[in-house]
């Protein structure tokens, strides 16, 4: 009998600005996951400021889904500053039979020190 492995890709947000200026910061939000023939699963997760004048933070979640709940198996941090923004990735063997995900959380902090003359 061959298993099947699922995998769901999801992206999640969330800012630090009012919720009116919820996605206005956010040029770009990604969440890849792939996976070889020998289940080793590779997750990457990117976030990608509009303003260079901003500090990103991302986290990266692998989860797996035991007994109809969703569990943390693994996670990646990462920040950067400017316009690259912040990405982080990991690598992580998957057990045989379970249902995967890998959720990627972004921040973008404005740089609320700016000084004028």
């Amino acid at each position: 009998m061959k298993k099947v492995l699922s995998i769901t890709l999801v992206v999640v947000l969330l800012f630090a600005q009012s919720a009116l200026a919820r996605y206005t910061d956010v040029k770009t939000i990604t969440a890849t996951l792939s996976v070889d023939n020998l289940g080793m699963a590779s997750c990457k997760g990117t976030v990608k400021p509009y303003d260079a004048d901003t500090k990103s933070n991302v986290k990266v979640t692998l989860m797996q889904k035991v007994d109809s709940v969703w569990k943390v198996y693994a996670t990646w941090n990462g920040s950067g500053t400017g316009l690259i923004g912040a990405s982080a990735s990991g690598t992580k063997q998957l057990a045989k039979g379970y249902t995967y995900k890998v959720v990627t959380l972004g921040t973008i902090l404005e740089n609320r020190l700016k000084t004028t003359n």
